[in-house]
């Protein structure tokens, strides 16, 4: 927990009087980086395979929702509630069973109407491993985001009940190898690191030799960012 505590006494009365320059500004400074950066670690990679790796998701959560006892019939027209009670949703999923519900309805699967869900496609279970093996053999890039959904996909149906740890879903047997291949080699993450770290060395540029330079990372998981 934070603690007060006086300031560095070696600074004493000799602070130097600074102001970072505003987020606006250095991320305009960095934005020229950004195609220079996504051609170095092959950003565009993802445009290849998304649409499938979408499907696979769509395709997960439709087995996930019918292995909950939702037969997805269609015309059949129910209520968020209502399904997240038939299939015995924890509450605690109530935002992410609603996202779920909007993913399908973005595929044609499902549409909204006011309150309601209206089954507009039969969605049948299949199983899914030869073609999220076959994904990820084709693009060697995206394996770590390939892999990464797989594990929540192939999981979800627990997770939504309640009887799994999402943690434990994503970091299994308490690895962290796929999450640091996710968060710290991946093209995304090359990218997304590559300009946080011009961002910092930009500002750090200008900064007064005499003040000190504190950065507090919020949301570190890995460290990703960080190292």
């Amino acid at each position: 927990a934070w603690q007060p505590a006086p300031l560095d006494a070696r600074a004493g009365s000799a602070v130097v009087s600074w102001a970072p320059p505003a987020p606006a500004l250095v991320a305009e400074r960095v934005r020229p980086l950004v195609t220079r950066l996504s051609e170095q670690y092959g950003l565009d990679a993802y445009e290849s395979y998304r649409p499938e790796l979408n499907a696979l998701c769509s395709a997960w959560i439709a087995n996930a929702f019918q292995a909950l006892g939702w037969e997805m019939r269609v015309d059949e027209r129910t209520d968020t509630q209502e399904l997240m009670g038939r299939m015995g949703v924890a509450k605690r999923y109530d935002r992410l069973f609603l996202r779920l519900l909007d993913i399908l309805a973005e595929d044609g699967i499902l549409r909204k109407e006011g309150q309601h869900w209206l089954v507009c496609q039969r969605s049948v279970p299949e199983d899914i491993g030869a073609r999220h093996r076959e994904l990820a053999e084709r693009f060697a890039a995206g394996r770590a985001e390939i892999g990464f959904a797989g594990r929540g996909g192939y999981g979800l149906a627990e997770t939504l009940r309640g009887d799994r740890d999402p943690l434990e879903t994503l970091f299994q047997d308490g690895t962290f190898d796929l999450a640091n291949a996710l968060y710290r080699k991946s093209p995304a993450a090359l990218v997304f690191n590559g300009l946080a770290r011009e961002a910092v060395a930009g500002v750090v540029a200008e900064m007064p030799s005499a003040r000190t330079f504190r950065v507090l990372e919020i949301g570190a998981g890995t460290g990703g960012t960080t190292s």
